[in-house]
C-alpha cells in the first residue's frame, strides 16, 4: 500500500439580474489570476461555432460602453465595436444595466457575427423597452476574487451540463460564498479542473491552483467534478458535495482555530472522493450523512479522519489515515448498512494514540478486511457486544489493545501481527517545549529538529504541559528557525499558535517521513 498523494432570470421592469440560462453545453470557461479583475471579461468559448478562443488571454478582445439591443431581439449592437467573424463562439459579458436599467447583466454566447457593429447572441439581452448604453466585454479570462453582481458565485452558476471550467495555477482569494445551484447532467457533469501551464496537464502538489475561501464555504451542486486544486477555509465546512459529486486529486484543508469543524462534508448520494488530501487541524476530515466511495486518499493531522453518520453506505478502501488525535474512522450513529473498509493503513503514532476504528452501539455489517492497524491505544472499538461485523486478513501491530474485547469485536482467524516496517515513518518527541510569548512558536532548547528530520509541512501535537490545548489537536509547522545554539524553533502559523506560556514543560510529538509503503512482507 502506498501513499496517494471543488438563476432563473426574473426580468422585472427596472430590475435585471445575471442571465446564464441558454449558454452552450460545449462551452469552456477559463479562469486565471492575471485576468482583468472583477470577473469583467467574457471568460467562455464554444469551439463548435468555429471561431477563435479568446479566453486564453488576460484582457478582453473587445469591449465598449455603448451596447444596445431592441426589446426582445437577440441582436446586440455596438457602434464603437469592431466585431469579426473570429469572435463567434466567444462569450460576451454585459456588466451594467445601461440607460433605463433595461439590460440584463450576465454572460452570453456570440452565435454569429452580422457585421462590424452587430452580433447575434444566444438569447435576448434586454428587458422592457430595450437595452441602451450597456458596458460589455468579449473574450478574456475570468479572475475570481469578486462579490456581488458578476461575483465568484455567478461565475460558477454560469455552468450548464457538459461545461468545463479551467483554473490556471495561482492563488485565488474568493470574494464570496460559493453555493452552486446549477446541476450537471447524469452523462454530462460540469467539471472544474486545475492546470499548471497547459490545460489538462493534471498538476500535483503545489503546482495545483490554490483557492483560499477564508470564512466562505464552497458548496458543489449535483454532478459537479472537482479535480487538481487545493482549497483552504476557516468556515464550519470547507467543501460540501451533492449527488454524484466527484473530487479527484484535491487538497481540502480547514485551518480554523475553532473546534469541531470539517474539511469536507459528504451530502447527497453516490459521491466519490479519490486521491485527495484531507486535513482539519481542530476537527474532522470528512463528515456528513451522504453516501459515497472513498479511494486512495490521505487523511492526516485532524481530531478525527472520517466520521460516518447513521445509515451511510460507503466503500472506504486504499486510504491512509494518519495521526488522528481521537479516531481514524468513527461510526457516530447506528450504522446498519453494509460498509466495506478494505486495504487501508490506519496509523496512530509510534507511542500509541487514540482509536483506529470507533463504532457506536448498534453498528452492524462492517466488513473490515486487509487493513493495517498500527499505533493505537485501541485498534478497533465497538461499544456493545455483537458478532455481525466481519474482520479478517488485517495486520494489527503496535497497539496497546488491538480490540476493545473479544466479545465486542472479533479479529478474524487470518488476521496477523507483523511489523509492516514502513519505508520512512518515524517520530520525534520532547518534554521540554515552551511557547514563545506573542509569537506562534514552540521552542525546545534541548532539541535539534532539523537533525531529527522535522520539515516544514509536518505537524506537532502537544499532549501535556502548562497551557497545553484541550482537546488535543495539531499545529502545522510552517518553518524551522535555527537558533545560535544550533537548536531550533518551530514557527507554527497555520492555524494560529498554541499559546504564550513560556514554561518549558510541553510534551509534544511530531511524525516525520510519512511514507507508509510497507517493507515487512505483508
Amino acid at each position: 500500500m502506498k501513499k496517494l498523494l471543488l438563476i432563473t432570470i426574473f426580468a422585472f421592469f427596472f430590475i435585471a439580474k445575471p442571465a446564464f440560462a441558454a449558454l452552450p453545453a460545449t462551452g469552456v470557461i477559463e479562469i486565471r489570476s492575471s485576468a482583468t479583475a472583477g470577473n469583467l471579461n467574457g471568460g467562455g468559448f464554444n469551439s463548435a461555432r468555429g471561431g477563435t478562443d479568446y479566453t486564453l488571454q488576460n484582457a478582453a478582445q473587445e469591449g465598449r460602453a455603448d451596447g444596445a439591443s431592441v426589446t426582445t431581439s437577440t441582436t446586440f449592437t455596438s457602434a464603437l465595436a469592431t466585431f469579426t467573424d473570429a469572435m463567434k463562439g466567444n462569450y460576451l459579458h454585459i456588466t451594467t444595466t445601461g440607460t433605463g436599467a433595461q439590460c440584463i447583466i450576465g454572460w452570453y454566447e456570440v452565435v454569429s457575427v452580422t457585421d462590424a457593429d452587430n452580433v447575434v447572441l444566444d438569447r435576448a439581452p434586454s428587458a422592457g423597452t430595450g437595452c441602451v448604453a450597456a458596458t460589455w466585454a468579449l473574450g478574456g479570462a475570468l479572475s475570481l476574487g469578486a462579490s456581488g453582481t458578476s461575483g465568484d458565485d455567478d461565475v460558477f452558476e454560469m455552468g450548464v451540463a457538459g461545461n468545463q471550467f479551467w483554473i490556471k495555477s495561482a492563488t485565488y482569494t474568493m470574494g464570496e460564498v460559493i453555493s452552486i445551484s446549477t446541476a450537471g447532467g447524469a452523462s454530462k457533469p460540469i467539471r472544474i479542473d486545475g492546470y499548471n501551464s497547459t490545460r489538462d496537464d493534471k498538476p500535483a502538489g503545489t503546482n495545483r491552483p490554490l483557492i483560499i475561501n477564508g470564512a466562505n464555504a464552497f458548496t458543489l451542486a449535483i454532478a459537479w467534478f472537482l479535480s487538481h486544486v487545493r482549497t483552504t477555509a476557516t468556515a464550519t465546512i470547507v467543501v460540501t458535495t451533492a449527488n454524484g459529486t466527484v473530487l479527484n486529486n484535491v487538497k481540502v484543508e480547514n485551518i480554523s482555530t475553532s473546534e469541531g469543524r470539517s474539511a469536507l462534508n459528504i451530502s447527497g448520494t453516490d459521491g466519490s472522493i479519490i486521491n485527495c488530501e484531507i486535513i482539519s487541524y481542530r476537527g474532522i476530515g470528512i463528515s456528513g450523512g451522504g453516501t459515497g466511495m472513498f479511494f486512495g486518499n490521505y487523511f492526516h493531522n485532524s481530531i478525527s479522519g472520517v466520521r460516518f453518520a447513521t445509515g451511510v453506505l460507503s466503500s472506504f478502501s486504499n486510504n491512509i489515515v494518519e495521526g488522528m488525535s481521537s479516531s481514524s474512522i468513527t461510526f457516530s450513529g447506528v450504522n446498519v448498512s453494509l460498509t466495506n473498509v478494505t486495504g487501508n493503513t490506519l496509523y496512530g503514532s509510534e507511542n500509541k494514540l487514540g482509536f483506529g476504528v470507533w463504532m457506536f452501539s448498534g453498528t452492524t455489517d462492517i466488513r473490515f478486511l486487509n487493513n493495517i492497524v498500527y499505533g493505537f491505544v485501541t485498534g478497533v472499538h465497538h461499544q456493545d457486544t455483537q458478532s455481525i461485523g466481519y474482520d479478517n486478513y488485517n495486520d494489527y501491530y503496535n497497539n496497546t489493545n488491538d480490540v476493545t474485547s473479544a466479545g465486542q469485536w472479533q479479529k478474524g482467524a487470518n488476521s496477523i501481527a507483523v511489523n509492516p516496517s514502513f519505508t520512512n515513518v518515524s517520530q520525534v518527541t520532547g518534554t521540554a517545549g515552551a511557547f514563545v510569548a506573542g509569537n506562534n512558536k514552540l521552542v525546545d532548547t534541548t532539541k535539534d529538529f532539523t537533525a531529527a528530520g522535522v520539515v516544514a509541512g509536518d505537524a506537532v501535537l502537544i499532549t501535556a504541559g502548562t497551557g497545553a490545548p484541550n482537546p488535543l489537536y495539531y499545529f502545522l509547522i510552517d518553518s524551522i528557525t535555527t537558533t545560535t545554539n544550533a537548536n531550533d524553533t518551530l514557527n507554527i502559523t497555520i492555524p494560529a499558535g498554541p499559546g504564550t506560556d513560556t514554561t518549558a514543560d510541553k510534551v509534544y510529538q511530531i511524525t516525520t517521513g510519512h511514507n507508509f509503503l510497507p517493507t515487512g512482507g505483508i
